[in-house]
């Protein structure tokens, strides 16, 4: 049969030439390992927030430390704090995009009244996440303005007294009286196993090949 004797010559091929072996052998094994280790780059757990620096000038008073703690539980940006030599390079890493944005907490920050609470933001707004970085910011920033206001409808008494009061007032936001639970009825339990690119790479590179392989003798059909 003619499909028996384009295999039979296939073999045959196969085996005089050198070069089938590197085709068929050491080219699928060598883009395998490199199409997996490129997926496994990307399967690296990392924070997805977006980073944006955090300039403490009043000196890590109790209401720049809270509001430190709310950007920190935010799910949309990640405080990395700004000291020292980092401060000057402050807005050359924001224009090579290594920050969405810098918060600058003021001097006397902790002195202002509730209403009166400011923050200087240096980002660029020609971005999308300086624009997404900014709303949380000021959602964090609402929060602490509403912190400081219970405080102050509180008797009056002793600064440290004062910034307890704002201390267990942003507690309260994470420690939410109502909360939602979603479960799955019928969920199945499936055992996880170790993220790997190579699960995707080899199952690829084997049709892959297979199928270049097969190309040649389907035309001559």
């Amino acid at each position: 049969m003619r499909i028996l004797d384009l295999a039979l010559k296939d073999l045959q091929q196969i085996v005089r030439e050198k070069q089938a072996a590197l085709f068929l052998l050491i080219m699928p094994i060598a883009f395998t390992a490199f199409m997996g280790f490129a997926f496994n780059q990307g399967a690296t757990s990392t924070d997805p927030r977006l980073p944006v620096g955090y300039i403490d000038e009043d000196n890590g008073s109790a209401l720049s430390e809270n509001f430190y703690a709310l950007l920190e539980a935010s799910t949309v940006v990640r405080p990395v704090k700004l000291e020292g030599d980092q401060l000057a390079q402050a807005d050359a890493r924001v224009q090579k995009n290594e920050l969405a944005a810098v918060v600058v907490v003021p001097i006397g920050f902790h002195t202002r009244p509730a209403d009166q609470l400011g923050l200087t933001l240096i980002a660029d707004m020609n971005t999308t996440a300086a624009h997404t970085a900014r709303n949380a910011v000021q959602s964090a920033l609402i929060r602490l303005m509403g912190a400081a206001r219970i405080a102050e409808m509180a008797p009056s008494g002793a600064e440290a007294d004062r910034a307890a009061a704002i201390t267990r007032a942003v507690q309260a936001w994470s420690d939410s009286p109502v909360t939602v639970a979603v479960e799955q009825a019928t969920a199945l339990k499936v055992e996880s196993s170790p993220v790997s690119g190579f699960n995707q790479s080899s199952p690829g590179m084997i049709v892959q090949f297979a199928i270049m392989g097969l190309v040649t003798s389907a035309s001559i059909l």
